[in-house]
Formats: C-alpha cells, structure tokens, sequence
C-alpha cells in the first residue's frame, strides 16, 4: 500500500506523506478485539443486540491511541515541510464491521439489526461518531504546527435578511465551534455582491489580515458549501490567491465532499430517519 501511495504521488508530483490508521486502533479500545488474519479483518464478538451497543467503552484517545498521535509526531519532525493525508473509517463504515464482525459485500446482519433494532443503531452510529471525532480532532491536533490557522470561510448575507430574523449567521456561529472544538479558529464570509451591506469579515480582508504575520499559515474550510463550484475553485482556489499575492503560497483549502459516497450514506441516513424509514437498504 505504501508503495502504491508512493508511485502515485511520484506520478502526480506530489510529495505526500501518508499516515494509513486500520479502524482497528478505534474497535480493541471500545471493547471488540480485531483480528487481521488471512481473509480480511475480522471481530470475535461483533454486536447483535441493543445490549451490546450499551456495553460498549468510550475511547480515550490519548491514553487508549497514543501511539498514533506519537507516530505522526514523529514523521511531522522528520518531514515539516510535506503534506500529511490521514485516513479514519467513517462512522456508518465502522458500525457495519461491528454488527458483521468482517468483511461482506451484502452487509446482511447490519441491514437485520438497523432495521430491528433502529433506537440501538442510532445510538451505535452515535456513539462511533462521537469516538471517531474525537479521535481525529486528536489526529488534527497532533499534525497542525502551531503557525496554522483554521479560518472558515461562510457564504455572506446581506445584513438586512440577519436584522429581520434569518438564523442563518447563528447556524453558521453555531458550525463552526462544533466543527473546530477547541482549536483555534476565524470565520469570515464570501461571495458578496450588489450595493448592499453585507455581514462580514469579508474572507480576502481577513486572510489578509492574518497573514500579516509571516509566520502564520491558513487552513481555509469554506462552510457553506459541500460540493466544487465557482465560489470555491474560482473564489478561493484563484481569486483569493491572487488577491493574497506571495502570501498565497501559505494558504490551502479543504476539499469538498462532491460525490463521496460517505457523504450521500449520511444525507440519505437523515432524511429516512426524518421519514420514519429503517430499512439501510
């Protein structure tokens, strides 16, 4: 595998490191040892009741995976200046390997289980996001040097929507903080238009700003936005760089979700759970 990732960044020219995590760190402390044998992965006791699901164990990232955390200390000293992609099993994705206890094409004992015991598989997918988030929030802690700075980068309104009512910029406020925990972070809005007075910062005006400090580098996570567009790969990825000058340089944004097929399990989860639907198939 480190080899594949390897040819492929050489082909790209690229220089990635690679820091590849199994789901099995996250599985043995919550209580379900994981095996690798020849097969496929492989859980010994895999979860068939509401019961199971309550005896699960919160994970504590930094005692019960700290050598994670320690292994990408280690590669970021050795490699500052190269870009680091990790990997984490998403939460729907985990959860099935708890209920299968290995690998499948059909996925049979999940389907039966979510759709018997959908209160249980609400709480199972709840409680392996809550882990995996805090997992990966340690993950991002352990990476991110401290001269970057995550700054959200939020579709603007015009000022007058927020005075007559719009929660928008509350529901915006409130992402944010969920989404940066206790890291440090900046919001500032985009993709202004018109004579009107429009609810800022303004992101050019912002990354601007912060960038003063030569030391600093930006993480730009454009908020309002789940798919590429005109708003990210002109507004941010051309328009934004060009305005920062060389100061663009220590600027990079995150990817959006386009067709993750993640992304689309956990929209699809929502609304059948809004529609009173059980049924994973």
């Amino acid at each position: 595998m480190l080899r594949l990732c390897g040819n492929l960044s050489h082909g790209l020219g690229l220089m990635l490191r690679f820091c590849l995590r199994t789901f099995s760190a996250m599985l043995t402390p919550m209580g379900l040892p994981f095996e690798f044998p020849e097969g496929g992965p492989h859980v010994s006791n895999p979860i068939r009741t509401p019961e199971d699901v309550d005896r699960l164990v919160e994970v504590n990232p930094e005692k019960d995976l700290s050598f994670v955390f320690e292994g990408i200390r280690k590669i970021t000293k050795i490699l500052p200046d190269t870009p680091l992609i990790g990997f984490a099993g998403s939460p729907f994705t985990l959860a099935c390997y708890m209920i299968e206890g290995m690998g499948s094409k059909s996925f049979d004992e999940p389907r039966r289980f979510l759709h018997e015991f959908p209160e249980a598989g609400d709480r199972l997918i709840n409680f392996v996001a809550e882990n995996v988030g805090r997992f990966l929030k340690e993950q991002i802690d352990a990476y991110i040097a401290a001269d970057e700075t995550l700054l959200f980068s939020a579709h603007s309104l015009p000022q007058r929507f927020v005075d007559e009512g719009d929660p928008y910029i509350q529901q915006v406020e409130m992402s944010v903080a969920m989404a940066a925990g206790d890291r440090e972070y900046f919001l500032s809005y985009q993709s202004r238009t018109g004579p009107v007075k429009w609810v800022g910062p303004n992101t050019i005006v912002e990354a601007k700003r912060l960038l003063c400090d030569s030391r600093r580098k930006l993480f730009v996570a454009p908020l309002s936005f789940v798919c590429d567009n005109i708003e990210t790969l002109y507004e941010i990825d051309i328009d934004l760089k060009e305005k920062l000058g060389a100061d663009g340089l220590r600027m990079r944004r995150m990817p959006m979700f386009n067709g993750d097929p993640k992304f689309a399990e956990v929209l699809a989860g929502i609304v059948k759970r809004k529609a009173g639907l059980h049924d994973v198939g």
